[in-house]
């Protein structure tokens, strides 16, 4: 009876944390969606003022959410960022742009009127999104991807991304980053008992996070990868 009693406890107990966690991640999956379906194809190239908007009334909403991301077969991308440097509410954008052989990288801070407050080249950032995990998982599959832990390429911080392409033949991808230390701080304030902890891993046995985000991640080829679940 001890022993039911106990595995009903912790079947209930899991379950609701699942929720909670489904409750945290869930507005990520859904903003991308709902951006390739108001978008469409253009996001970083030729409708990129619309998906700044967008992306911007996303960040305001959703405080879990790091980055918005949109990416084409092209290498065209943009990023749109909450402003570190910039007055309150400011939105920093990142565009890459290719054309006629030519690539230019360009960061723009604007204020909460979409005014252009800064503009800066970067021709050394050699990032291309077409060989990042979260691209190239999304063209894969019919449904929202979720990425394994990985490094930011512009924060340098450790995170996961939700990402989804469109139905055309050759599709855009729109994505949502998520850093693994906000995820983390919703996970330590998790209520599980006395002394529970919750942790998010994938089938695999890999680790994608946890209360302590210095439990997640171990170096590999020195690199950061997942840690893996052992038990």
């Amino acid at each position: 009876g001890v022993l039911d009693l106990s595995d009903t406890l912790l079947r209930s107990t899991q379950e609701r944390i699942a929720l909670q966690v489904s409750a945290y991640l869930e507005p990520a999956a859904r903003a991308t969606l709902l951006a390739h379906s108001m978008l469409g194809r253009g996001g970083a190239t030729s409708r990129a003022s619309q998906a700044r908007v967008f992306a911007a009334s996303i960040l305001a909403e959703t405080p879990q959410i790091e980055n918005v991301l949109f990416a084409d077969a092209e290498g065209n991308f943009m990023l749109v960022t909450r402003s570190l440097d910039g007055p309150s509410n400011a939105i920093d954008t990142k565009r890459i742009l290719l054309s006629a052989g030519k690539r230019s990288v360009e960061w723009t801070t604007r204020d909460a009127s979409g005014t252009v407050i800064s503009r800066r080249e970067d021709p050394k950032d050699g990032y291309d999104a077409r060989t990042r995990s979260w691209f190239v998982g999304a063209r894969a599959i019919n449904e929202v991807f979720w990425s394994d832990v990985y490094v930011f390429f512009s924060e340098q911080a450790p995170g996961i991304t939700a990402a989804v392409h469109g139905p055309d033949a050759d599709p855009d991808v729109v994505g949502v980053d998520i850093r693994l230390d906000a995820i983390s701080r919703f996970l330590g304030g998790l209520s599980i008992g006395r002394t529970g902890r919750a942790y998010i891993a994938t089938r695999d046995g890999r680790m994608v996070a946890g209360p302590d985000p210095a439990h997640i991640l171990t170096k590999q080829d020195g690199t950061l990868a997942p840690a893996r679940v052992d038990a």
